[in-house]
């Protein structure tokens, strides 16, 4: 075999070249090419001379050889790379996906495998078997999200819920974006997947501490609320409420005293606008059916991007306080 002393470089050839050498490698002789590329067979000869030249060989089967091997260096770069990437993705319990819209079918990295502890020669990923995974209290939540993202062709975001096989409910956060081929219509999404357990854990547990402190300092009501107010996530009542640790989405009217509703949801939503905190005077709907004065205040909590998550909030009983 004709060793290969040079290195090929596409960049160095010309477009004619290039047609040129394309024809070389599926086996045309000079007469063939100048037939089909419409020029002299001399012409033919002087490019093919320029173009084992520039490849630094002298004949056609050191091309070909090199070719192969230019392919195989690239195979192995590519290789190495997909390692790095692989190694860089399991630190960072993150994975990649690729979601085709046409085919429902979705493609996995080798970590998205291992976040939700699947092994790759009998689980398909795909939208059916993905949310056999998701629990049912995140289904429909993911299921809004993706289609609201896709309807306004915006990135998607969302963290959610899932079981593994061995019984471990882990949190995960995944995002993405979508893709339109040059015909301007969507056809796929790309995007990240990471194991946020650990993170979320922190945060809750770092949440009960605060319960404690604030539950030694107040004696009526701790509570927090999502973001947007749109949910009361979770409710320390003591003397004044009923406990609850389930979102409750009609907490307005079974907790706030009707004629303070308005100015109860204009606070909150100026609030939440300026990213204050949330202070306000009014009245409260006890648990049996007793309406109390109280004065309730909010403070709002960040994440690492300065937005809102949630908002931890307090509730005092005034005629207790006046009465001490």
């Amino acid at each position: 075999m004709d060793s290969i002393p040079g290195s090929i470089d596409l960049k160095k050839i010309t477009p004619r070249e290039q047609q040129i050498l394309e024809l070389v490698l599926t086996g045309n002789t000079s007469k063939q090419i100048a037939r089909i590329l419409k020029i002299s067979p001399r012409t033919v000869e002087i490019h093919r001379t320029n173009i084992l030249r520039r490849c630094g060989v002298t004949s056609t089967p050191q091309i070909v050889n090199l070719i192969l091997k230019s392919a195989k260096d690239l195979e192995q770069q590519l290789s190495r790379s997909s390692n790095h990437l692989n190694e860089a993705q399991k630190i960072a319990h993150l994975g990649s996906w690729t979601v085709y819209l046409d085919s429902k079918e979705i493609e996995w990295s080798e970590e998205m495998y291992h976040l939700f502890e699947c092994n790759p020669d009998s689980f398909v990923p795909n939208f059916d078997n993905l949310f056999e995974y998701i629990l049912d209290e995140d289904k429909e939540k993911i299921k809004s999200k993706f289609n609201e993202s896709l309807a306004n062709n915006q990135p998607f975001e969302a963290s959610y819920k899932i079981m593994t096989n061995s019984g471990r409910e882990k949190y995960i956060r995944s995002n993405g974006v979508f893709h339109k081929d040059q015909n301007g219509l969507i056809t796929y999404m790309t995007g990240i997947s990471q194991d946020i357990t650990y993170e979320n854990d922190l945060k809750n547990h770092l949440l009960d501490d605060r319960y404690h402190a604030l539950l030694n300092s107040v004696s009526d009501v701790v509570f927090i609320m999502s973001k947007d107010w749109g949910e009361l996530t979770k409710l320390i009542g003591k003397d004044l409420l009923d406990n609850c640790s389930e979102p409750v989405k009609n907490w307005l009217d079974k907790y706030i005293y009707p004629e303070d509703h308005e100015s109860f949801i204009n606070n909150a939503n100026t609030a939440y606008l300026n990213k204050t905190s949330f202070q306000m005077k009014h009245r409260l709907i006890k648990r049996d059916s007793t309406i109390v004065w109280v004065y309730s205040h909010a403070m709002p909590i960040f994440n690492d991007k300065n937005q809102i998550i949630e908002w931890l909030g307090v509730t005092y009983d005034l005629n207790k306080m006046l009465s001490t």
